[in-house]
């Protein structure tokens, strides 16, 4: 989406991070969220060979590119 732009999550150990916004961490809920953002919610569906292939975040949803 043109509008939304694009959204960088990365692993690093048994962690994930979003690029400029910190690291998630899960939530009671099944969600996940950042310390700086925590009314904003990431989650995570369509999992292929253990990857995420789709992330919903602020009502938007993002597909993997790589």
């Amino acid at each position: 989406d043109p509008w939304a732009g694009s959204i960088g999550v990365v692993a690093r150990g048994d962690r994930l991070l979003v690029e400029g916004m910190g690291e998630l961490k899960r939530q009671p809920g099944g969600w996940w969220a950042v310390d700086d953002a925590p009314n904003e919610r990431f989650w995570f569906g369509s999992v292929a060979n253990g990857q995420a292939q789709r992330i919903s975040f602020s009502g938007e949803s993002y597909l993997r590119a790589a």
